[in-house]
C-alpha cells in the first residue's frame, strides 16, 4: 500500500511520504489523503467523460474539520481544491487538475430526521435519505429522478425533477448549511445568517464554499403512486396539455419522455403521476379533457419509494448492455414556453437513435413563481421548460457531440433560455457572465469575500 503523504514540496509541486528540503508538513487529518495514481485517476473524470483533469491528491475527509484544514493548507500554497460527490456532471465541473479533489462520499452520515427536516452530510445520496425518511412517513418535497446523487452535489447546481413545477427546486427547501469557505472557515449559513453566502452556495457550483452538511425540508410522504403514460401524436399537442397540467396541478409529478425510435423519429409520452392515497380523484378525473391519442394511455401503480427509485432498473439494464460506462455528453437547456415547440422540434430533427440509444429525451415544466433562490439561473417567463438530450456516445464521437451541444446552447440563449450547469457545453468566462446575468455581480462579490485566493472549484472556469 502506498503510504499517505505527510509532506508537500511546493517547489516541485509534489506530495512526499517523508520530509525533504523545503517541504511543508501536511496538517493532521482524521480521514485520508491519497496521492497514488489509482486514487487520482478515479477522481479525474465524471459521468460525461468529456474532460479529464488528474488531481495531484485526493482527500477522503472524516469531518468538516478535515476539509477546513486542507483548504487552509492549500490556500497557503496556492493549490486549487474542490469537492466531488458522485461526479454526475458532464464537462469536468468537479475536477481539479493538478490540485486536491475532495471525495465527499466519506461524509455520508444522516444526523437527524424530524417531522419538518433532515440534517445530513453532503456526501449522503438521496436514495439513502429517502429510504430512511419514507420509513418514518416523510419525504423531501423535491428529489432527483436518479437518486444515486449526493445531497451536496445537487444543492450546488439546483436539484429538480417532475415535482418542481409544484414545489420548486431542491435548493428552495434548504433551511441551513454548514460550509467551508475558501479561507478554511467553517460557517453556518441560512437566510438569517451569512445570507449572501447561503444564496451564493445554493446553485453556485462550489465557487464560494464547500457544503459539508445541510438541513433540508421534509413533508408527509405518500404511500403509493399512480402512473399514467399518455401517448401524443406530436410535440405541439403534448406541450399544450403539459401547460394545462402545470396550472391545474391534478398530478403531483409531470414530465415528458421522448424516446428515439430505431427506424427514425420519436415517441411523445406525457407522464403524470398521482400521489393521492385517498383516491379523491379517480382515473377519469385525472385524464379529463387531455388530448392524448385515443386509447394511448398506460397505467400502473407502485409504491412511492419504488417510483422515485425507478431509474435504478434502467441503470441495471444499461449496465448489462455495456453502455453505463460510455461517455455521456448530456445537455440540459431551459427554453421559454413560447419558443419551446420550435426549439425542441429543431433539436430533435438533428438527432437519431444512435445519438440517444439508452435514455429518452426529457422535458420538465416550470413555473417561475415557485422558485425562490437567485441561483440557479432560469428564464424570466412564468412558464418555461427544461429539455434534456441524454446522449450516449462512442469516445471517437465526443467532439462532434459537444460541438452539437454548443449549437443547441447558443440557440436556446438566443431565444431567452439558458442551460442547467451540469451540461457538456464548453463556456468561456464571458459565457458565464452572460449565463448568470444580474446574479453575476453578487456571486463575484461573494467569491471575493469568501474565496479571495480563488482556489475553490476551478472546473467550470467561471472566474478563470
Amino acid at each position: 500500500m502506498t503510504p499517505a503523504p505527510g509532506w508537500y514540496d511546493p517547489y516541485r509541486a509534489r506530495w512526499l511520504a517523508a520530509p525533504d528540503a523545503g517541504s511543508v508538513r501536511v496538517p493532521a487529518l482524521e480521514g485520508r489523503l491519497c496521492a497514488d495514481l489509482p486514487s487520482r485517476e478515479a477522481a479525474s473524470s465524471d459521468w460525461g467523460q468529456v474532460v479529464r483533469g488528474l488531481p495531484s491528491a485526493v482527500l477522503h475527509p472524516a469531518s468538516a474539520s478535515d476539509i477546513a484544514s486542507m483548504v487552509r493548507f492549500c490556500r497557503s500554497l496556492g493549490i486549487r481544491i474542490g469537492a466531488r460527490g458522485q461526479a454526475h456532471t458532464m464537462h469536468g465541473h468537479a475536477q481539479v487538475a493538478g490540485g486536491v479533489a475532495i471525495d465527499m462520499r466519506s461524509l455520508n452520515r444522516i444526523h437527524s430526521i424530524t417531522p419538518g427536516h433532515a440534517s445530513v452530510d453532503a456526501g449522503v445520496i438521496w436514495r439513502d435519505l429517502l429510504r430512511v425518511t419514507v420509513a418514518q412517513g416523510f419525504t423531501p418535497p423535491v428529489l432527483t429522478d436518479y437518486l444515486a446523487l449526493s445531497v451536496g452535489g445537487t444543492l450546488s447546481v439546483g436539484g429538480l425533477n417532475g415535482t418542481t413545477f409544484r414545489h420548486g427546486m431542491q435548493v428552495d427547501h434548504v433551511r441551513e448549511l454548514e460550509v467551508i469557505t475558501g479561507e478554511g472557515d467553517v460557517l453556518t449559513c441560512s437566510m438569517s445568517q451569512h445570507r449572501d453566502l447561503f444564496e451564493a452556495v445554493l446553485g453556485g457550483l462550489g465557487q464560494c464554499a464547500i457544503i459539508a452538511r445541510a438541513s433540508v425540508a421534509l413533508m408527509p410522504a405518500p404511500a403509493r403512486a399512480r402512473v399514467f403514460d399518455m401517448a401524443y401524436p406530436d410535440l405541439g399537442a403534448l406541450l399544450a396539455d403539459f401547460r394545462t397540467l402545470l396550472f391545474d396541478a391534478r398530478f403531483g409529478y409531470v414530465q415528458a419522455l421522448l424516446p428515439a425510435l430505431p427506424a427514425g423519429g420519436f415517441n411523445y409520452i406525457l407522464q403524470g403521476v398521482s400521489f393521492d392515497d385517498a383516491g379523491t380523484r379517480g382515473d377519469a378525473a385525472l385524464l379529463h379533457e387531455l388530448d392524448f391519442v385515443p386509447g394511448g394511455v398506460e397505467k400502473r401503480e407502485t409504491g412511492y419509494f419504488d417510483f422515485c427509485d425507478r431509474v435504478t432498473a434502467t441503470q441495471i439494464e444499461i449496465g448489462a448492455a455495456g453502455h453505463w460506462n460510455l461517455p455521456h455528453p448530456w445537455i440540459d437547456v431551459f427554453v421559454p414556453e413560447r419558443h419551446a415547440r420550435r426549439y425542441i422540434d429543431g433539436v430533435l430533427s438533428e438527432l437519431t437513435f444512435s445519438d440517444v440509444p439508452d435514455f429518452p429525451c426529457l422535458i420538465y415544466g416550470f413555473r417561475k413563481s415557485r422558485l425562490t433562490r437567485p441561483l440557479p439561473r432560469t428564464p424570466g417567463d412564468e412558464v418555461f421548460f427544461l429539455f434534456d438530450v441524454l446522449r450516449t456516445t462512442d469516445p471517437a464521437r465526443i467532439a462532434q457531440a459537444v460541438a452539437g451541444n454548443r449549437r443547441f446552447y447558443e440557440d436556446a440563449v438566443s431565444l431567452g433560455g439558458g442551460f442547467y450547469p451540469v451540461s457538456a457545453v464548453p463556456l468561456t468566462q464571458e459565457d458565464w457572465q452572460r449565463h448568470f446575468g444580474a446574479a453575476y455581480e453578487p456571486l463575484a462579490r461573494a467569491k471575493s469575500r469568501y474565496d479571495p485566493a480563488g482556489i475553490l472549484t476551478p472546473g467550470p472556469g467561471i472566474f478563470g
